[in-house]
């Protein structure tokens, strides 16, 4: 959770709440930190889209959206306090919906368990 959800989530701090005197320090701080997100992506072990992976590139698309519309409309305090709630609010469902879906899918891998054991003759295991 904290690798693939918190860090970059909180980085993105760095493009709406640090000071970038013109366009281009701007440009430099969200490519820096587009790269070190698809670093995350490269270095997953599994070959499935999970859902660390899209908590990743959904962060990676709101970078790029961020960056255009800061160099587009400016770099002013309405603009940049925008875009940090909607990062948080991404974050949090994202991470909210992340957590129901694992849920429900560990509910109905114990169903099955229960029913295979049952089926098995084993009874009481849980």
């Amino acid at each position: 959770v904290f690798t693939y959800y918190l860090i970059p989530y909180t980085l993105f701090f760095f493009i709406v709440l640090a000071p970038h005197d013109e366009d281009f320090d701007l440009i430099e701080t969200s490519s820096t930190l587009v790269l070190a997100n698809v670093a995350l992506l490269i270095v997953t072990q599994n070959n499935v889209f999970s859902f660390c992976e899209r908590a990743v590139l959904c962060q990676i698309l709101i970078l790029i959206a961020s960056t255009f519309l800061l160099t587009v409309f400016g770099y002013t305090e309405t603009i940049r306090i925008t875009l940090a709630a909607i990062d948080v609010s991404v974050l949090i469902i994202i991470l909210s919906y992340d957590i129901y879906r694992a849920k429900k899918k560990n509910q109905d891998l114990l169903k099955k368990l229960k029913k295979d054991a049952r089926k098995a003759g084993i009874f009481r295991i849980w």
